[in-house]
């Protein structure tokens, strides 16, 4: 799961109607998908960051199911497809929500070597007595890590968990909320979760 980035973000609702003809009767498509938000990362590194973005799977808060089949790394996402898939569509947003919420749960839970959380609050209470507890026995890495997931989690920035707005701790916390920075029309578009997949880019041999 370490390649995925999950966004709760927004696009505009003439692109989705633009698509319409790529979805069947139950709202599925595996043509396209239709946000790339993680290109938006960028300008959070100081230098050339050498790595991909692609958007593999994203759910819409009415429904709309889209799944690249053409993406290079498949494997773990064709579960949650089928998954997504077999739901009416107006069920597939909560369990888009419910999707997320499980990784960022097992992420926790792998690294504090605690039960898995269900909620923010759970998540930030492991978070601090992991630290309380284990601080000195870990390395600094892993204290850094844990210490900028409990900025990402803060009450004020994580309104929809695990979904937060510290877009900055993007490399120690994968689920970011998008929504103040990609759409201000927000009565003319819809609510996404966007599965990205990062991957590094082949080097060019130049620079």
């Amino acid at each position: 799961m370490d390649g995925y980035l999950l966004f709760y973000t927004y696009i505009s609702k003439w692109k989705l109607e633009r698509a319409k003809g790529n979805f069947d009767e139950s709202f599925v498509s595996t043509e396209d998908t239709l946000s790339k938000p993680g290109y938006s990362l960028e300008e959070y590194t100081s230098t050339y960051s050498g790595y991909d973005y692609e958007t593999v799977l994203e759910v819409t808060n009415d429904g709309h199911l889209t799944y690249n089949r053409y993406c290079a790394d498949l494997n773990q996402l064709k579960q949650e497809f089928e998954r997504l898939k077999a739901l009416p569509p107006s069920e597939r947003w909560a369990e888009a929500l419910e999707i997320a919420k499980e990784w960022a749960g097992a992420k926790i839970a792998n690294l504090t070597g605690r039960n898995v959380p269900k909620s923010r609050e759970e998540a930030e209470s492991t978070l601090r007595q992991f630290l309380a507890e284990k601080a000195h026995e870990v390395n600094e890495d892993t204290v850094r890590r844990v210490s900028n997931i409990l900025f990402a989690l803060d009450r004020d920035s994580c309104e929809n968990y695990p979904f937060s707005r510290s877009i900055q701790f993007y490399e120690d916390w994968h689920y970011l909320d998008y929504t103040d920075f990609t759409w201000s029309g927000i009565h003319d578009s819809v609510g996404v979760i966007a599965f990205v997949f990062k991957s590094r880019l082949a080097s060019t041999g130049y620079g």
